[in-house]
């Protein structure tokens, strides 16, 4: 008879979890990484072609999730490479995540993003989208070159930081260099 019970207890709570969207929520969407890994080197190829490398002391991926990410609590640094294989630029930031199904990576907190010529963007938060090989924000920027700083609030640019375009400019001071 205890049989019956546990077998009728356990259909009962299939059929009430059955439509339960919450219930399905909790099991699909965990809340936890999947894998954690430290000292971690991701490198982004595009037909055997290298177009970027990110390194982060700790990355954890979320693989279960709804919208799979790896998210880089401890910051991240990211080299991008132009055609020819050199590298072109480079970014940094307090936390990375890099959303896999979408191809694009979140950068945020103390984002620096430097050039070959020695052009640097400040920003609290940038993405790169690794399939447009665009870099852009809708936040604050501060770029620095060796003449000019100028301010803006937002900013589209190609991945190597050469090509870019401030949205709302704020001020742009010339610099001007001591004998």
């Amino acid at each position: 008879m205890n049989k019956l019970w546990v077998c009728l207890f356990c259909f009962a709570f299939l059929v009430s979890c059955n439509d339960d969207e919450e219930a399905k929520k909790i099991v699909q969407k965990p809340s936890f990484a999947t894998e954690t890994g430290e000292g971690i080197t991701l490198t982004y190829t595009d037909s055997g072609q290298v177009k970027a490398r990110l390194k982060s002391p700790l990355m954890q991926h979320f693989s279960m999730s709804a919208k799979p990410y790896t998210l880089m609590p401890k910051g991240v640094e990211g080299t991008f490479y132009d055609a020819n294989k050199n590298a072109a630029s480079f970014a940094y930031a307090d936390i990375g995540i890099y959303y896999e199904k979408e191809k694009y990576l979140v950068m945020k907190q103390n984002v620096r993003l430097i050039n070959v010529k020695g052009d640097t963007l400040s920003t609290e938060y940038l993405v790169w989208d690794e399939v447009k090989e665009k870099i852009y924000t809708d936040k604050f920027v501060k770029i620095t070159t060796p003449n000019q700083l100028i301010y803006g609030d937002g900013l589209v640019s190609n991945q190597n930081f050469t090509e870019y375009r401030i949205t709302n400019v704020k001020g742009n001071i010339n610099l001007k260099k001591n004998p």
